[in-house]
């Protein structure tokens, strides 16, 4: 363990048997010295996980970005109430199309019990298809991780954008 600030010895690194190594950066005096980053490093420093951190003046992460191997990173944004609760939760994948991944909001009551919650999720997929006469759009999946296979109705109409489970031919 190494580092230190103000006195207080903060964790800077740890090295593990198989050469491993975890980083933790800290933000300065200005950021009120809070974690600002953490790196696992592999035994090659290539990064195997990276998680940065971005906080409110009350101290309530209201960014963290997440980012796995080689995989675009995704950025989570918190939205707190004036009690500071959570109230949304939004994850992004980035730039991409679309950019919103996942969001959750929460609802409290007066005594700061959790009395809902809801989660909504984008997945993107590659989709192709032609629209014939009558409104009717026929549309071919592409991603080899829908195993289950869920894809539109074949009569589906381009209004009408609902989702069910149907067998792949």
């Amino acid at each position: 363990m190494t580092g230190s600030s103000k006195g207080t010895t903060r964790l800077k690194s740890v090295a593990y048997p198989n050469s491993q190594v975890t980083n933790f950066s800290y933000y300065g005096n200005t950021g009120d010295e809070r974690l600002k980053q953490i790196a696992n490093l592999s035994s090659t420093s290539t990064v195997l996980s990276q998680f940065d951190y971005g906080y409110d003046p009350a101290g309530e992460i209201t960014q963290w970005t997440q980012q796995n191997s080689s995989q675009s990173p995704v950025q989570y944004n918190n939205q707190y109430d004036q009690a500071g609760q959570l109230v949304a939760f939004n994850g992004n994948f980035g730039s991409g199309t679309p950019s919103l991944a996942s969001r959750y909001n929460y609802a409290y009551d007066p005594g700061a019990n959790r009395t809902a919650a809801q989660k909504t999720a984008v997945w993107p997929v590659k989709l192709g298809g032609t629209v014939t006469a009558g409104n009717t759009v026929t549309v071919t999946v592409s991603d080899a991780a829908l195993t289950g296979g869920l894809r539109p109705s074949p009569t589906q109409s381009h209004l009408d954008r609902r989702w069910q489970k149907l067998p792949l031919d």
